[in-house]
């Protein structure tokens, strides 16, 4: 979905930008969006009620180790929609589509070529010297796309951890799993180092982490 779209739906630039922090969380406190926003925890308490009154939010109590339980905030369904791709379920009409034609391995194997073009297009960008370089440049290529990762390195700066909290083709694996197969390879393909690739279903959302470098073997 376009921002323009997104911000129709949400109604403020900054209460959009709230909702895809919350997405890219465990769950996030109202004292952890006024930080991050430097706003007043008033001001931050006003964008997620907005957000909880229009249901595209939700909040469940987390147990702290020292005091009261701490209300936190996830996406609810209504507020993951909020990000749906109107491309991808494009992708998923033409794929019935030639399955209905082509019989149940076509679309694996037009998935197949989309992952190889992929490939080459990654290839080409995300092009350095080093392990660390290459993989800088692919995660900020997913970050223009919008699939929200976050990476994460260990103290060696031989692994890394890239955590996505909007990958791009997770409804599609639901219909054909390839799909995971397909990008394991393109990472590994494009990183050229070991990746090993785990789906987390949260309900309403699916994250995706990837275990690249050493910590992959």
């Amino acid at each position: 979905m376009s921002n323009r779209t997104q911000l129709e739906k949400i109604g403020s630039l900054q209460r959009l930008r709230v909702l895809e922090f919350i997405k890219q969380s465990d769950g996030t406190t109202v004292s952890e969006v006024a930080k991050k926003f430097r706003l007043s925890y008033m001001g931050a308490q006003g964008h997620v009620r907005i957000l909880e009154k229009g249901g595209l939010i939700s909040a469940k109590l987390r147990k702290e180790k020292v005091g009261r339980p701490e209300r936190v905030f996830r996406p609810s369904a209504k507020g993951h929609e909020i990000f749906d791709d109107e491309p991808m379920m494009h992708l998923h009409r033409t794929l019935e589509a030639v399955a209905s034609i082509y019989g149940a391995n076509g679309p694996e194997k037009v998935l197949y070529g989309l992952f190889q073009n992929l490939q080459d297009e990654y290839k080409s960008k995300a092009k350095a010297s080093d392990n660390a370089g290459r993989v800088q440049n692919f995660v900020k290529i997913r970050d223009k796309e919008g699939t929200m990762p976050k990476l994460q390195k260990d103290r060696s700066g031989k692994s890394f951890t890239l955590t996505e909290f909007h990958p791009p083709f997770s409804s599609l694996e639901i219909s054909y799993p390839a799909v995971g197969r397909f990008e394991q390879e393109l990472f590994n393909k494009v990183l050229r180092m070991p990746v090993r690739r785990t789906v987390v279903d949260e309900g309403n959302s699916r994250t995706v982490i990837y275990q690249i470098g050493e910590s992959a073997k």
